[in-house]
């Protein structure tokens, strides 16, 4: 972790300096339109699984599927159905700070995300 850290600091520090950006857009960093093909956008997925303990021994798995890259096509879709939710759905709390949409919006979001693609279920 600490590696990674210092990795994209120094990263971070040669964006910032105009001679290494200039080397690291020019031999580095992909191109304007050199993204992913969507072949390999459409072979992507993510899946997420979380486990609960609770103080009397009980585990609970649950496991949720996005069939698609969740990095260029996904997120466009999660993100319209987190507003979706937002506008539609309400259940904003009223208490003061940030939120994430699942924090916020909870079954209302995973509702909306199931009927456009992922999948969830308990293990």
């Amino acid at each position: 972790a600490i590696g990674a850290g210092v990795g994209l600091g120094f990263f971070g520090l040669g964006l910032a300096i105009p001679p290494t950006r200039w080397l690291l857009r020019s031999f580095v960093l992909p191109q304007p339109g050199q993204g992913p093909s969507e072949e390999f956008m459409e072979e992507g997925y993510l899946t997420v699984k979380g486990v609960a303990r609770g103080d009397k021994g009980t585990v609970i798995n649950a496991r949720m599927h996005f069939p698609v890259d969740p990095g260029y096509k996904d997120t466009a879709r999660m993100a319209v159905e987190s507003g979706l939710a937002l506008v539609l759905d309400g259940g904003v709390p009223a208490q003061g700070g940030v939120y994430t949409p699942a924090a916020c919006q909870g079954e209302k979001l995973l509702n909306r995300l199931v009927a456009t693609g992922t999948t969830f279920a308990f293990e």
